[in-house]
């Protein structure tokens, strides 16, 4: 079983979630799982790819009201890695909506710039 396909279900089954409130149930699994996979993160790395990261990052900007539970996702499902220029579509959606405070939280504080070998930063 993927521990890391299993809580991005538990935290998307929670009715909670919605609310993106630190408290919410559904915030506490994705901390505590983060804090669970730092421990554990060489016995189950091996277990994700894009489509799981993708998904996490799904999970956790699906609400617009608190981005608290972002940093423990970006964290748990390291998504800030060389190569992540794949979550791109997923916050052009924000710059049309002209949302650039979330975007500067997704992509300044979470996602480091899209780490590319073509950088040159």
């Amino acid at each position: 079983m993927n521990c890391f396909w299993m809580c991005c279900l538990i935290a998307c089954g929670i009715c909670l979630y919605l609310t993106g409130k630190t408290g919410s149930l559904s915030s506490i699994v994705m901390r505590e799982f983060e804090k669970w996979i730092s421990k554990n993160r060489g016995k189950y790395s091996h277990l994700l790819n894009e489509s799981l990261r993708l998904r996490a990052f799904c999970v956790a900007t699906s609400t617009q009201r608190h981005m608290a539970s972002f940093d423990f996702t970006a964290k748990a499902f390291q998504l800030s890695h060389p190569g992540n220029e794949y979550f791109l579509p997923c916050i052009q959606p924000y710059i049309k909506d002209k949302n650039y405070k979330q975007v500067n939280l997704l992509i300044i504080h979470h996602l480091l710039f899209f780490q590319t070998e073509k950088s040159s930063c």
